[in-house]
């Protein structure tokens, strides 16, 4: 709904921005952010998929299901470290286990017959098992390929598309806009930015929006919203979460216009 407005006013997207204060809001925003329940078969899929979109948000997210992906498949029993797209110990180097992914990912998405997610679940896994021990083995020469073949479609989706089943990461309607935390932006100047509230004001170090309007104590959460809240030149819109009576007076009072975006969300 933001990016639809902005861009009906003019604006320009790419030179736009949705903005929370912590990781963890940001994680949640972005193109694949339920990877970490996703296993398996379906991890790599999506991993595919996001590749293939060429944003930034959507390949860092692609590298980390390829991490997972890779990790408990050809390193059964070896730990790993989640900080780095799950690099097994046995990986001397974080850095040459993320290139290896990233190429890895490049030949899955070349790949006339890897790339191609539009085949059901059961062909496209049968054609895994032939082809990805090859391409595994030119970066990731440790990695032990004959656990491929205990590779499954995802249950209940065997005669499905794989595209059909990777969710709101295959929506081709969401235009890419950056999502990143209002410290990266800062000293930024843009069109348009959407500042997102955390969901409540327990443990969130000052991400709800009620800490945003707080002068008291050091004022840090204050500043925050105002360095988030000075980013754009024509647009700005604070996402929070269903605002009481009280809330929206208060809001108002401040200058925003409610704009109902989901039957029970307001921003």
């Amino acid at each position: 709904s933001f990016v639809g407005y902005a861009e009906q006013i003019g604006l320009n997207v790419k030179k736009s921005a949705v903005l929370a204060r912590g990781h963890a809001t940001v994680c949640k925003l972005r193109p694949g952010s339920k990877q970490e329940s996703i296993v398996g078969a379906l991890s790599l899929a999506l991993a595919t998929h996001l590749w293939q979109s060429k944003s930034p948000n959507s390949m860092k997210e692609a590298l980390i299901c390829m991490g997972k992906f890779m990790s408990s498949t050809f390193y059964p029993g070896v730990s790993r470290n989640t900080q780095c797209y799950s690099c097994p110990e046995t990986v001397v180097s974080p850095l040459r286990w993320r290139i290896s992914l990233a190429r890895i990912l490049d030949v899955c998405v070349n790949n006339s017959q890897v790339g191609d997610l539009t085949q059901v679940w059961t062909k496209w896994v049968k054609t895994l098992k032939l082809q990805l021990p090859g391409i595994v083995t030119q970066y990731c020469f440790e990695a032990d390929c004959a656990r491929i073949d205990g590779l499954q479609s995802p249950k209940g989706y065997a005669s499905m598309a794989v595209l059909d089943t990777l969710g709101t990461a295959t929506r081709r309607d969401i235009p890419a806009i950056r999502i990143t935390t209002i410290h990266q932006a800062k000293g930024e100047t843009l069109d348009a930015v959407l500042l997102v509230s955390s969901a409540d004001n327990k443990g969130n170090s000052g991400g709800h929006w009620r800490a945003w309007l707080k002068g008291s104590g050091d004022g840090e959460h204050a500043r925050f919203a105002y360095v988030g809240s000075s980013r754009p030149k024509r647009l700005l819109a604070w996402a929070i979460p269903t605002p009481s009576n009280s809330d929206l007076q208060t809001l108002k009072k401040l200058g925003f216009k409610p704009a109902t975006i989901h039957p029970t969300q307001s921003t």
